[in-house]
Protein backbone atom coordinates (compact mmCIF):
# COMPACT_ATOMS: atom_id res chain seq x y z
CA UNK A 1 0.00 0.00 0.00
CA UNK A 2 1.27 3.42 -0.95
CA UNK A 3 1.77 5.94 1.84
CA UNK A 4 -0.24 9.14 1.52
CA UNK A 5 1.57 12.11 0.02
CA UNK A 6 2.58 14.83 2.47
CA UNK A 7 0.14 17.71 2.69
CA UNK A 8 1.02 20.73 0.61
CA UNK A 9 1.54 24.15 2.19
CA UNK A 10 -1.45 25.40 0.18
CA UNK A 11 -3.71 22.60 1.43
CA UNK A 12 -2.51 23.29 4.99
CA UNK A 13 -3.41 26.95 4.58
CA UNK A 14 -6.85 26.10 3.18
CA UNK A 15 -7.45 23.80 6.14
CA UNK A 16 -6.25 26.42 8.64
CA UNK A 17 -8.36 29.19 7.12
CA UNK A 18 -11.53 27.11 6.78
CA UNK A 19 -11.09 25.78 10.32
CA UNK A 20 -10.70 29.33 11.65
CA UNK A 21 -13.90 30.48 9.96
CA UNK A 22 -15.77 27.30 11.02
CA UNK A 23 -14.71 27.75 14.65
CA UNK A 24 -15.75 31.39 14.62
CA UNK A 25 -19.04 30.49 12.93
CA UNK A 26 -19.73 27.84 15.59
CA UNK A 27 -19.60 30.48 18.34
CA UNK A 28 -22.12 32.79 16.70
CA UNK A 29 -25.66 32.51 18.08
CA UNK A 30 -28.11 31.76 15.30
CA UNK A 31 -31.86 31.82 15.00
CA UNK A 32 -33.18 31.19 11.49
CA UNK A 33 -34.81 34.20 9.86
CA UNK A 34 -38.57 34.21 10.40
CA UNK A 35 -39.39 34.21 6.70
CA UNK A 36 -36.98 31.42 5.76
CA UNK A 37 -37.18 27.66 6.02
CA UNK A 38 -33.43 27.33 5.40
CA UNK A 39 -30.74 27.31 8.08
CA UNK A 40 -27.95 29.52 6.77
CA UNK A 41 -25.56 28.27 9.42
CA UNK A 42 -26.23 24.63 8.48
CA UNK A 43 -25.78 25.62 4.82
CA UNK A 44 -22.34 27.11 5.55
CA UNK A 45 -20.94 24.37 7.78
CA UNK A 46 -20.35 21.71 5.06
CA UNK A 47 -18.50 24.30 2.97
CA UNK A 48 -15.92 24.66 5.73
CA UNK A 49 -15.11 21.03 6.58
CA UNK A 50 -11.48 19.82 6.51
CA UNK A 51 -12.04 18.18 3.11
CA UNK A 52 -13.44 21.39 1.57
CA UNK A 53 -12.30 22.39 -1.88
CA UNK A 54 -11.18 25.86 -2.93
CA UNK A 55 -14.61 26.26 -4.54
CA UNK A 56 -16.41 25.32 -1.31
CA UNK A 57 -14.23 27.70 0.67
CA UNK A 58 -14.85 30.51 -1.83
CA UNK A 59 -18.61 29.91 -1.72
CA UNK A 60 -18.58 30.08 2.08
CA UNK A 61 -16.50 33.26 2.05
CA UNK A 62 -18.79 34.78 -0.59
CA UNK A 63 -21.90 34.20 1.50
CA UNK A 64 -20.38 35.33 4.79
CA UNK A 65 -18.83 38.41 3.16
CA UNK A 66 -22.19 39.24 1.58
CA UNK A 67 -23.62 39.91 5.01
CA UNK A 68 -22.04 43.37 5.08
CA UNK A 69 -23.68 44.37 1.80
CA UNK A 70 -27.28 43.56 2.72
CA UNK A 71 -30.08 45.03 4.78
CA UNK A 72 -29.54 44.54 8.51
CA UNK A 73 -32.93 42.85 8.94
CA UNK A 74 -32.29 40.24 6.24
CA UNK A 75 -31.46 36.55 6.16
CA UNK A 76 -27.73 37.21 6.79
CA UNK A 77 -28.16 39.83 9.53
CA UNK A 78 -27.05 37.36 12.23
CA UNK A 79 -23.51 37.26 10.81
CA UNK A 80 -21.31 39.62 12.84
CA UNK A 81 -18.99 42.03 11.06
CA UNK A 82 -15.90 40.36 12.58
CA UNK A 83 -16.88 37.04 10.94
CA UNK A 84 -17.51 38.81 7.65
CA UNK A 85 -14.08 40.50 7.91
CA UNK A 86 -12.47 37.14 8.74
CA UNK A 87 -14.02 35.57 5.63
CA UNK A 88 -12.87 38.45 3.44
CA UNK A 89 -9.30 38.42 4.77
CA UNK A 90 -9.14 34.60 4.63
CA UNK A 91 -10.18 34.62 0.99
CA UNK A 92 -7.47 37.22 0.31
CA UNK A 93 -4.86 35.11 2.13
CA UNK A 94 -5.81 31.99 0.19
CA UNK A 95 -5.80 33.93 -3.09
CA UNK A 96 -2.27 35.22 -2.49
CA UNK A 97 -1.05 31.73 -1.60
CA UNK A 98 -2.81 30.15 -4.58
CA UNK A 99 -1.59 32.61 -7.17
CA UNK A 100 1.57 34.09 -5.71
CA UNK A 101 2.86 36.81 -8.00
CA UNK A 102 1.90 35.20 -11.31
CA UNK A 103 -0.15 38.12 -12.61
CA UNK A 104 0.74 41.49 -11.18
CA UNK A 105 -1.76 43.31 -13.42
CA UNK A 106 -4.69 41.70 -11.59
CA UNK A 107 -4.81 41.53 -7.78
CA UNK A 108 -4.72 37.92 -6.48
CA UNK A 109 -8.24 38.09 -5.01
CA UNK A 110 -9.73 39.14 -8.33
CA UNK A 111 -7.62 36.61 -10.25
CA UNK A 112 -8.84 33.71 -8.10
CA UNK A 113 -12.43 34.91 -8.49
CA UNK A 114 -11.91 35.00 -12.27
CA UNK A 115 -10.47 31.48 -12.23
CA UNK A 116 -13.40 30.17 -10.18
CA UNK A 117 -16.15 31.90 -12.17
CA UNK A 118 -16.46 29.39 -15.03
CA UNK A 119 -17.20 26.69 -12.45
CA UNK A 120 -19.03 28.68 -9.78
CA UNK A 121 -21.41 30.90 -11.75
CA UNK A 122 -23.14 28.08 -13.69
CA UNK A 123 -23.39 26.11 -10.42
CA UNK A 124 -25.00 29.08 -8.64
CA UNK A 125 -27.28 29.76 -11.60
CA UNK A 126 -28.49 26.16 -11.39
CA UNK A 127 -29.09 26.52 -7.62
CA UNK A 128 -31.21 29.59 -8.30
CA UNK A 129 -33.08 27.88 -11.11
CA UNK A 130 -33.90 24.83 -8.94
CA UNK A 131 -36.26 26.98 -6.89
CA UNK A 132 -37.84 28.92 -9.71
CA UNK A 133 -41.03 28.34 -11.61
CA UNK A 134 -40.94 28.14 -15.39
CA UNK A 135 -43.97 30.17 -16.44
CA UNK A 136 -43.84 28.65 -19.92
CA UNK A 137 -44.48 25.19 -18.44
CA UNK A 138 -48.02 24.87 -17.03
CA UNK A 139 -47.17 21.79 -14.95
CA UNK A 140 -44.10 23.49 -13.47
CA UNK A 141 -46.22 25.81 -11.35
CA UNK A 142 -47.61 22.86 -9.42
CA UNK A 143 -44.39 20.89 -9.13
CA UNK A 144 -42.42 23.86 -7.82
CA UNK A 145 -44.31 23.89 -4.56
CA UNK A 146 -43.74 20.22 -3.86
CA UNK A 147 -40.65 18.93 -5.63
CA UNK A 148 -38.24 21.85 -5.82
CA UNK A 149 -35.71 22.98 -3.28
CA UNK A 150 -36.73 25.74 -0.88
CA UNK A 151 -36.52 29.27 -2.22
CA UNK A 152 -34.14 30.07 0.65
CA UNK A 153 -31.39 28.15 -1.15
CA UNK A 154 -31.93 30.28 -4.24
CA UNK A 155 -31.67 33.42 -2.11
CA UNK A 156 -28.36 32.24 -0.64
CA UNK A 157 -27.08 31.37 -4.12
CA UNK A 158 -28.13 34.83 -5.34
CA UNK A 159 -26.07 36.45 -2.56
CA UNK A 160 -23.08 34.30 -3.53
CA UNK A 161 -23.60 35.05 -7.21
CA UNK A 162 -23.76 38.79 -6.49
CA UNK A 163 -20.57 38.63 -4.43
CA UNK A 164 -18.64 36.89 -7.20
CA UNK A 165 -19.85 39.25 -9.92
CA UNK A 166 -19.17 42.39 -7.89
CA UNK A 167 -15.59 41.33 -7.18
CA UNK A 168 -14.65 41.91 -10.79
CA UNK A 169 -15.11 45.36 -12.17
CA UNK A 170 -14.55 44.88 -15.87
CA UNK A 171 -16.67 46.63 -18.45
CA UNK A 172 -16.77 43.71 -20.91
CA UNK A 173 -17.30 41.06 -18.25
CA UNK A 174 -20.72 40.01 -19.59
CA UNK A 175 -19.17 38.88 -22.84
CA UNK A 176 -16.66 36.69 -21.00
CA UNK A 177 -19.15 34.44 -19.22
CA UNK A 178 -21.61 32.51 -21.36
CA UNK A 179 -24.26 30.23 -19.91
CA UNK A 180 -25.90 27.50 -21.93
CA UNK A 181 -29.61 27.70 -21.24
CA UNK A 182 -30.33 24.88 -23.63
CA UNK A 183 -28.65 23.33 -26.64
CA UNK A 184 -29.87 26.03 -29.02
CA UNK A 185 -29.44 29.21 -26.97
CA UNK A 186 -26.60 31.07 -25.29
CA UNK A 187 -27.28 33.63 -22.58
CA UNK A 188 -24.57 36.09 -21.72
CA UNK A 189 -24.37 37.31 -18.15
CA UNK A 190 -25.22 40.99 -18.07
CA UNK A 191 -23.83 43.10 -15.25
Amino acid sequence: MESPSPPSPFRDLLLRLSTGIAESLATVPYTPHQSSNVSVKAFLEPLLVPTATVRDFALACALISSSTAVDSSGILSWIPSNLSSLATSSFSDLSRAYLGNRDLAVPPEKRLVLELMPEVLPFLKERIKESSIDVSDETDEFSAATARVPVGFAILAAFQFRWFVTQVRYYGFGTLVVFKENKNEDYNLRV
